[in-house]
């Protein structure tokens, strides 16, 4: 696997998959609310930024087999 940080397409992936994780995250959260007026869309959307940014940092760390 050869990459480098200063090319698009890995930035590009790399992104793409941190977004597809962001919303996996999202979707995840949710259903451990009873009700959807129950829901605390503060840590909902902090669980999903953390996904985020846990999958960049691994972007980085490990490489992307599709870039």
């Amino acid at each position: 696997m050869d990459f480098s940080f200063f090319d698009r397409r890995f930035w590009r992936a790399a992104l793409n998959r941190a977004i597809r994780t962001f919303f996996q995250g999202l979707a995840a959260a949710i259903p451990t609310t009873a009700l959807i007026n129950q829901v605390d869309w503060l840590t909902i959307l902090l669980t999903g930024a953390f996904a985020f940014v846990a999958s960049l940092i691994t972007s980085c760390a490990f490489g992307i087999p599709e870039a």
